[in-house]
């Protein structure tokens, strides 16, 4: 494996852990929030909407967040069998042409 393909996998890791751990953190906040907490009630400044602050969205981008998270933590070679095909035929293309190149 090349290092631009092993530094890309380690990468798509490490963002696929840190959407899961914070996908779950931020559902548990929201639903902290949700369920035992007060809804606080204001007013948008610029639209002179109200709004209800209860938790609610945090519990539902958290709750995303996890699920995305989960996919890609168990799906990762199925993203990355592309990449690997590739460099495979990139090295025998090389290969080949470092044999024709030898007898000429």
């Amino acid at each position: 494996m090349s290092n631009k393909l092993d530094r890309k996998l380690k990468d798509f890791i490490k963002f696929s852990w840190l959407m899961l751990i914070g996908g779950f953190i931020a559902t548990v906040v929201g639903f902290i929030q949700l369920f035992f907490t007060e809804p606080k009630i204001g007013i948008n400044l610029k639209t002179q909407q109200p709004v209800v602050v209860n938790g609610s969205i945090l519990f539902l981008l958290g709750f995303a967040f996890f699920v995305v998270g989960i996919y890609r933590t168990i799906n990762r070679a199925k993203s990355f069998k592309n990449h690997w095909e590739i460099e495979k035929e990139m090295k025998e293309i090389d290969e080949r042409n470092q044999k024709k190149e030898m007898y000429r």
